[in-house]
């Protein structure tokens, strides 16, 4: 009998500990589930929290220059030793605005750009509609040397939508230091309103067919 019941006590011992386990695993994952939401609410926040900055910084520019200067500097606070080029296609060619440079960061000046970039190029990104990549960039047209773009990592954000190609933010910097696409997600969020805010600032002659309804 005695036998018995230390069978009878081994086995509520035996599944005590399976249920413990259980017990253990399941607020393991419960414990990486919230982990995961709180990371994924305070990704949130920091992006509401940079939109609102960056619309709050766009306010009362009294010109395109001021708003742009504005929303370079703002885009570099974000992502950290990055440089900026706001494209913007004009009624018959494009121009090229560049934030002043950080210190270390690879110079890229306007007359690069002009060689690399045709209008045809220009309207392409900024239609792209979606983040575009290095890659992704040259196959729109790009023509970059390629020794030059193994040292940086680059990213568009277009501002063109339902047709309308207004231009583009082009952000890049080391490619020791590859930009992140949670970087640019934040940009995305603001692309509405600074694509908005430019087109409030320019003179319809300027533009391009149909750019005024976007």
């Amino acid at each position: 009998m005695a036998t018995g019941r230390n069978q009878r006590a081994l086995a509520v011992i035996r599944a005590l500990r399976r249920r413990q386990r259980r017990q253990n695993q399941q607020i393991e994952i419960l414990c990486k589930d919230m982990v995961g939401a709180h990371g994924q609410f305070a990704q949130k926040l920091s992006r509401l929290t940079f939109v609102a900055g960056f619309y709050e910084t766009m306010l009362g520019c009294g010109s395109l220059e001021t708003l742009l200067d504005k929303a370079a500097l703002t885009i570099q606070s974000r992502i950290s030793g990055a440089r900026v080029a706001i494209f913007l296609l004009e009624k018959h060619g494009f121009d090229i605005h560049i934030a002043p440079s950080p210190e270390n960061v690879l110079p890229i000046n306007r007359e690069d750009f002009q060689r690399w970039f045709t209008t045809q190029t220009v309207g392409n990104i900024a239609s792209a509609g979606q983040v575009c990549t290095k890659q992704h960039l040259l196959t729109l047209g790009m023509q970059a040397p390629p020794a030059l773009l193994k040292q940086v990592s680059m990213m568009a954000l277009p501002l063109g939508v339902l047709g309308c190609a207004v231009g583009f933010v082009l952000v890049w910097r080391s490619a020791q230091e590859p930009i992140q696409g949670e970087q640019m997600d934040s940009l995305s969020a603001a692309a509405a309103g600074l694509r908005a805010a430019i087109l409030a600032h320019r003179d319809p002659a300027e533009l391009k067919p149909n750019c005024m309804n976007c």
